[in-house]
């Protein structure tokens, strides 16, 4: 279990090779192909991961560090009125309840940083790249000694701080 974020721009052919990959079955050339082109993007920087007790060591340094603040996100709308045939065909009642539920994703409070609540879940966050700026900013302003501990206390902590400026300016993250 863990945290799965992809760069929400500049990698069409991810999803395009993901589709691919799915549709095979067994070890064929086309599923190699598809597999090993998603995995090319993912070391170009499109896709993150970090377990439970990894996003949990973020959260907490990236709150150390000034990086986050703790805004409530919007009230996620109502979705009472949707039937089981709505979740199962994707029917119009059910894209419309999508949508406003993207509206609270991809929120974004009037306080520098990242809203720490997308970074608590799997909830399919839209961390902006206004968001995602703030926090860099931030970070870059410490001094030399705080990042220097920053990366002893996690090994992938660098790898993380330039996948956030890599998704900053391509267009954000998708935390899944």
């Amino acid at each position: 279990m863990g945290y799965d974020m992809y760069c929400r721009g500049d990698h069409p052919e991810y999803a395009e090779a993901g589709d691919r990959f799915m549709r095979t079955t067994g070890n064929t050339p086309e599923a190699r192909e598809a597999l090993a082109t998603l995995e090319r993007i993912e070391r170009e920087g499109a896709y993150f991961r970090l377990n439970v007790w990894g996003m949990g060591k973020a959260r907490e340094m990236m709150d150390r560090f000034g990086m986050l603040h703790w805004a409530d996100h919007p009230p996620w709308p109502s979705n009472d009125h949707l039937t089981n045939d709505d979740w199962e065909n994707e029917t119009p009642a059910y894209l419309a309840y999508d949508e406003a539920c993207n509206e609270v994703r991809g929120f974004v409070a009037e306080m520098p940083g990242i809203a720490g609540v997308k970074f608590g879940s799997n909830d399919f966050w839209w961390v902006r790249p206004g968001e995602i700026e703030d926090a860099l900013r931030i970070y870059d302003t410490l001094p030399e000694l705080e990042r220097r501990d920053a990366r002893g206390a996690a090994e992938w902590w660098d790898s993380w701080v330039e996948w956030l400026r890599h998704v900053g300016a391509h267009g954000g993250a998708e935390i899944r």
